[in-house]
């Protein structure tokens, strides 16, 4: 099969070779010689044949030894001069024989009756050497693209892994550290707290092979958050959510909204009197999240993690927009939707 695909293209080949040395030959002589073209012909085919296949497998043989992909400088190295050397002997080989096959008897191949068939040979030669140059040299390219491609999709899929991989553990120290507090203080509360903990972690174990997930589902998911936090709380939190019912189908890194309602609850100090504010509306293109700042000597400062996190998944999605402002007052973030 891929012998006579083979064949195929070099009969393809030949015979656009026909044209351009049939009209030049037209040129030279200012009219058409039908002899004259029929010599052209089996000329070239009688050239051509070899030439396209000793250039084919000579071209295959030098892949095996240097790729394009891997090295196209000692490839390039290594096929000119096999090709120029290769391509001399079997020009004399073939001028030989096609000699023999007009007749001669002893042929002198550089005698100037031959020029032709030289000049024949020699255009084979060159059109087929640079032929299979320009054609591997593309195919590398184009596979060396591909390659990268897929390598830096990989490496795209790992980081984005490596970095949800992060968000877990860090939502569960949290959580426990959570959890531990309430035990002492209030075991019912603690109880219940456990409860709603179990059914959001479920939700992020679903989840966790997803990048994305919808305005609508980080909403829900935040809002079920927020509730379990309430749990220890109770009315010292109060959120406000402002998104246009149309915005619902598009993207957010998966927990993105979890994890700013997290870092607002920890390093921020509230109680019934002075609540914590959050506010959640659509900015023009983007989700911004808001809180009001009252930290006390015992909130915790900020290890960055969180808001590190999502700023990397957003360059992985090559997604811009993503911004922090901070006033003495208030902290806002700017999440750009997909």
């Amino acid at each position: 099969m891929r012998l006579w695909k083979e064949l195929l293209t070099a009969i393809k080949f030949i015979l656009i070779l026909c044209v351009i040395t049939i009209g030049i030959q037209i040129l030279l002589d200012g009219g058409v010689n039908v002899e004259s073209i029929k010599g052209w012909i089996v000329s070239n085919f009688f050239f051509g044949i070899p030439f396209y296949f000793a250039n084919a497998y000579l071209n295959d043989g030098l892949n095996k030894i240097y790729s394009w992909i891997d090295h196209p400088k000692k490839r390039t190295l290594l096929g000119i001069p096999a090709f120029m050397m290769m391509n001399s002997v079997l020009m004399v080989i073939l001028i030989y024989l096609f000699m023999k096959m007009k007749g001669v008897d002893n042929p002198n191949i550089l005698s100037p009756n031959n020029m032709y068939s030289i000049v024949i040979a020699l255009t084979i030669c060159l059109m087929a050497t640079l032929y299979f140059h320009a054609v591997g040299f593309f195919r590398g390219y184009v596979a060396q693209i591909e390659v990268s491609k897929k390598l830096e999709e990989e490496k795209v899929a790992a980081e984005l892994n490596a970095l949800k991989a992060q968000v877990n553990p860090h939502f569960l120290f949290n959580s426990f550290n959570v959890l531990s507090g309430l035990i002492d203080e209030d075991p019912p509360k603690a109880k219940k707290f456990l409860s709603g903990l179990s059914k959001i972690y479920r939700y992020i174990l679903e989840n966790r092979n997803e990048d994305l997930s919808t305005l609508q589902e980080e909403l829900s998911f935040a809002e079920q958050y927020l509730s379990l936090q309430k749990t220890r709380f109770e009315n010292s939190i109060d959120m406000e959510i402002d998104v246009p019912s149309h915005e619902m189908g598009r993207k957010l890194p998966v927990l993105t909204l979890q994890l700013l309602l997290e870092n607002a609850i920890k390093h921020n100090a509230f109680n019934k009197d002075n609540p914590l504010r959050i506010s959640i509306k659509k900015v023009e293109d983007r989700i911004c999240v808001q809180n009001n700042k009252s930290k006390s000597r015992h909130s915790l400062e900020s290890s960055g993690l969180g808001h590190d996190n999502i700023k990397q998944r957003y360059l992985l999605h090559n997604a811009k927009g993503f911004e922090i402002e901070e006033t003495e007052d208030s902290f806002r973030v700017f999440l750009p939707l997909i």
